[in-house]
């Protein structure tokens, strides 16, 4: 029999000039979720940190989010007027 192994969490950093500056206390994969979420319920001005109410910008949703999700993102944001 085959053991599973299991992968460990990676906690990913913002991008320089983020204006958040606490740890990162949140796995690659619980932002992906976060932002997925995000991305689908609140303007796109206002995708927040999940940590804190930072408002994050396009570098750090792009480091952060899904392919789709930011996708979604940059169609929000280009069709925004």
């Amino acid at each position: 029999m085959r053991e599973e192994v299991k992968r460990q969490p990676t906690f990913p950093k913002l991008a320089e000039g983020s204006k958040c500056e606490h740890a990162q206390d949140v796995c690659e994969d619980c932002w992906v979720e976060w932002l997925d979420s995000q991305v689908s319920t609140v303007a796109w001005d206002r995708v927040s940190c999940c940590q804190c109410s930072n408002v994050l910008g396009q570098s750090e949703v792009k480091a952060l989010a899904s392919g789709g999700a930011f996708e979604e993102y940059v169609f929000a944001l280009v069709h925004r007027f």
